[in-house]
């Protein structure tokens, strides 16, 4: 008996199956044919949606009526309510000849609100046609939901180490879905370029909607790299919206570390024998002034100011105490130097220095009257620059002055800097000069040459625009 009926849902099955393609394969309309009638039998689509992705759902269509000739086409909707209405979203739109199971991708617009749905089709009346009514269906419920990847962390990751030392530690920034409760934001971190110095993990990891962060490890390895800086970019993206992404710089510092006088430093001594160093630019005459705090431990910091071929300046050794103790040194030349922060005897502990600094009157702005040297015919004016500052010249003729006016720019090497591209000849038969860029450290001469004779003066104003001083908080590793 159980052969038996399996032998008749066999039949039946190939029975419906023949009806369905002969109706498919139906030849074209007669007079006597009934008239076609459509009918939008089922609607199957996923449980879940996400916005701006491409979802594949199921429709199933046949003919009740008389056959017909050419393409049809149908609309499928996402719906709120029982109804498709005007004001339901049509996600797709397909034209086809074919009867039976279709297969349709649809598009969920970036735009549509999270919320749940029905998905619905409508079939278009063929030419015809009378019977109507049975040309749409609902189907099952979806949830359409929204991720959106947010970057919790800072707007550019740095790490500095010693040539052959310690790694930088690593750093941890975090990824949000600020989507949709619930829904599932698929990331992936890569880095552009490729950087053998540079670790991420995870490289790719999901978020829930309302859900924790998900946290990344950003590890560096200075390992066979030669002093200097390195530079790269993370970037963090939304697997299924590649619009949706955030890019962060980092960069590493292999070498001695740089701050401007200006900065914070923030560091550590972790054993008897550590020491902290970073060089810093200066001028003569100017005057660094310090202010020293330890606060934990019982580090009391040894703080020296060297020249950076190590002949020491001035040393201190600080009480180690939360309160700032102030300390000033006059710097001798211009050139580079260094500031070491060591542990007196075993103390340990982490420490902060505050950094100022104080320029000496021949950095500052020059305004007044110089006549030429008896010897050489030549005036000359010396301020002290500090690099990536810039200079301001606006030179004028006194009364009397029967010469003509040219100018040269000496740089600390003894090099003329060209400011002929610069230089705008005054009504008056003067020379005004603006935005030179300083690109060494130290004294720069203005030659002024074309006077008349000894006697005759020119007016000279001269506005050094310095480099600005640091603002930032250094690690020192």
């Amino acid at each position: 008996m159980r052969c038996k009926t399996k032998r008749l849902l066999r039949t039946s099955l190939v029975l419906l199956a023949a009806s369905v393609l002969a109706l498919a394969a139906a030849p074209a309309a007669s007079a006597d044919d009934p008239p076609p009638d459509l009918l939008a039998l089922a609607i199957q689509g996923p449980g879940t949606a996400l916005v701006g992705t491409v979802v594949v759902v199921n429709v199933m269509v046949v003919n009740l009526g008389g056959p017909f000739s050419g393409d049809y086409s149908l609309d499928v909707f996402l719906s709120l309510d029982e109804t498709i209405g005007p004001e339901d979203t049509v996600v797709a739109t397909f034209s086809t000849s074919l009867i039976g199971s279709l297969t349709v991708s649809t598009n969920i617009p970036p735009d549509l609100p999270p919320d749940i749905y029905r998905w619905a089709v409508r079939i278009a009346p063929v030419p015809g046609e009378e019977v109507i009514f049975n040309n749409e269906i609902l189907g099952g419920m979806t949830e359409v939901y929204q991720v959106d990847l947010e970057f919790d962390g800072p707007a550019e990751l740095s790490a500095a180490c010693e040539l052959e030392g310690a790694a930088p530690a690593p750093q941890t920034v975090y990824v949000r879905n600020t989507g949709s409760a619930n829904g599932i934001l698929v990331f992936t971190v890569t880095e552009y370029p490729a950087a053998s110095w540079l670790a991420v993990t995870p490289s790719a990891s999901f978020a829930l909607g309302g859900g924790d962060p998900q946290p990344v490890v950003i590890s560096f390895n200075a390992d066979g790299l030669a002093v200097g800086e390195y530079a790269s970019s993370l970037i963090f993206l939304n697997y299924a919206d590649p619009l949706d992404h955030a890019i962060i710089p980092v960069t590493l510092v292999v070498g001695e570390a740089t701050i401007d006088a200006g900065d914070l430093i923030v560091g550590e001594i972790e054993s008897a024998n550590d020491s902290d160093e970073a060089l810093f630019a200066g001028v003569e005459g100017m005057r660094l002034n310090l202010g020293v705090s330890s606060y934990t431990g019982n580090v009391r910091p040894v703080v020296s100011v060297l020249t950076a071929d190590l002949q020491l300046i001035k040393s201190w050794t600080i009480p180690h105490s939360a309160k700032q103790v102030k300390k000033s040194v006059k710097l001798p030349a211009s050139g580079m130097f260094r500031l070491r922060i060591e542990g007196d005897g075993d103390s340990l502990g982490a420490y902060v220095v505050g950094t100022k600094r104080k320029l000496p009157a021949a950095a500052k702005p020059f305004h007044g009257k110089v006549k030429p040297d008896k010897a050489t015919g030549l005036a000359q004016v010396t301020l002290l620059g500090l690099p990536v500052g810039e200079f301001g010249f606006c030179v004028e003729p006194t009364k009397g002055f029967s010469g003509t006016i040219n100018l040269t720019l000496v740089r600390p090497g003894g090099q003329a800097l060209d400011i002929s591209s610069m230089a705008v000849p005054l009504a008056n038969g003067g020379i005004e000069a603006t935005g030179v860029t300083l690109e060494d450290l130290g004294a720069y001469t203005l030659v002024i040459s074309g006077f008349g004779g000894n006697k005759e003066k020119v007016e000279v104003e001269v506005t050094p625009k310095q480099a600005p001083p640091g603002a930032a908080t250094v690690l020192l590793p």
